[in-house]
C-alpha cells in the first residue's frame, strides 16, 4: 500500500513538470547561445557527493541555424549518460533549446541512463535541473530552485523506500554494535 501511495504522490507532484514549454525559446541569438552553452557547467548539485565528471562536446553544427551540444557524464573512464541540447534559430535573435538525457553511444543495459528509465522522477529531476541551468545561463539570471523543487519532491517520494531501507540498515548496524545488544537473529553484539 505504501508503495502505491508513494507512486501516486510522485505522479501528482510530477504532473506540473510537463505543463511548461519543453523546448523554450530564449531572447539570445543562436551564435551567442551556442557560445554560452559551450562554456556552461552542468547542474551537478542533484548528484550530491557522487557527482560524475562532465565533458562538454559539440556534436554537430549547421551554420548559425542548429547545433547539438552534449554534456557527457563520465565515471572511471566510462560514459554514464549525456545531456544533449539541440539549439535552433527561432528567428528575430532568439534561440529554441530542446534538451534530452540519453544513454551513451553503444551503452549497454547497465548504463545510468537506462537505469533511470526505471526511476522516472529521478530522471525528471536531472532534466529539470539542467533545463534551469540552461535557462539561467541564456537568460543571464540566477539559478532559480523553485523551477526544480517539484521534480525534487517527486524524486524524494520515488526514492523514499530506498531511504527508509538505508536508515533501517544503519539503525540495525548501530544496535548490533552496542555491547550486549541482541539483533533480530538473536545474536549478541560484540560492542566496540
Amino acid at each position: 500500500m505504501w508503495r502505491f501511495v508513494a507512486v501516486l504522490v510522485a505522479l501528482v507532484v510530477a504532473v506540473p513538470l510537463f505543463a511548461f514549454d519543453r523546448d523554450p525559446v530564449h531572447d539570445v541569438a543562436m551564435p551567442e547561445a551556442r557560445r554560452l552553452l559551450q562554456a556552461m557547467p552542468p547542474a551537478t548539485f542533484v548528484f550530491g557527493s557522487g557527482a560524475p565528471r562532465f565533458e562538454t562536446r559539440i556534436e554537430s553544427v549547421r551554420g548559425d541555424e542548429e547545433a547539438r551540444i552534449a554534456w557527457v557524464a563520465m565515471r572511471g573512464g566510462g560514459e554514464l549518460f549525456r545531456y544533449v541540447a539541440t539549439i535552433t534559430d527561432a528567428g528575430r535573435g532568439r534561440t529554441r533549446v530542446a534538451l534530452d538525457l540519453t544513454a551513451p553511444a553503444g551503452g549497454g543495459p547497465e548504463s545510468a541512463a537506462r537505469r533511470l528509465e526505471a526511476r522516472p522522477a529521478a530522471r525528471a529531476l536531472y532534466v529539470a535541473a539542467m533545463r534551469e541551468q540552461i535557462a539561467a545561463t541564456l537568460d543571464r539570471r540566477d539559478y532559480d530552485m523553485s523551477h526544480v523543487s517539484p521534480a525534487l519532491m517527486a524524486a524524494s517520494v520515488e526514492n523514499s523506500g530506498s531511504i527508509k531501507a538505508s536508515a533501517d540498515r544503519a539503525a540495525e548496524a548501530s544496535r548490533r554494535s552496542e555491547p550486549g545488544a541482541v539483533d533480530r537473529t538473536g545474536a549478541v553484539g560484540s560492542g566496540r
